[in-house]
């Protein structure tokens, strides 16, 4: 993802991935050139079968989302099979065959761009995801059967010491 000021990308870029987070910010950002306000906006690298599209302001952060769009190939047209042959009783002068004519491709469609998206950014903020908290399996059993155990361990050698202790007095 790469920064622009007034339009002009700069030099100034950022990866996205796991290990930041999917989180980026720019700091230290001229406020002016030459009197005049700065606009800052992102731009995401162009990646073939994606589409990006950048929402969002300076006070919310923006957000980056990348769609998958497959190119789309047309099925292959169908020919009709001859149901009966006939055996010429003569023989025939091939006729010129026509040529076919070329099919046209379907023209790629352009993502609307949104007007609002053109606000400085001062953090970038992906759209959340859900982290697991737990490497273990939820079975429903919240019992934690060997804390009971352990438990029932200890106030048996309990009641075993004062049983030995009075036995003694006795």
């Amino acid at each position: 993802m790469t920064l622009v000021k007034n339009g002009e990308a700069t030099e100034q870029t950022v990866t996205l991935n796991a290990a930041n987070n999917w989180t980026a910010s720019f700091t230290a950002l001229d406020e002016y050139t030459n009197g005049e306000k700065n606009v800052y906006t992102v731009q995401e690298a162009e990646t073939e079968g994606y589409t990006s599209v950048v929402t969002g302001d300076a006070a919310t952060g923006f957000v980056i989302t990348n769609t998958h769009t497959p190119t789309v190939t047309p099925p292959p047209e169908e020919t009709e099979t001859p149901t009966e042959t006939t055996t010429p009783t003569e023989t025939e002068t091939p006729t010129e065959t026509e040529t076919p004519t070329e099919t046209e491709t379907p023209a790629e469609t352009e993502t609307p761009v949104d007007p609002d998206a053109t606000a400085t950014p001062v953090v970038i903020t992906p759209v959340p995801t859900a982290t697991a908290t737990s490497t273990s399996p939820d079975t429903g059993d919240d019992s934690n059967a060997l804390l009971w155990l352990g438990l029932l361990l200890l106030c048996a050698g309990g009641a075993a010491v004062l049983l030995t202790v009075r036995k003694r007095k006795d």
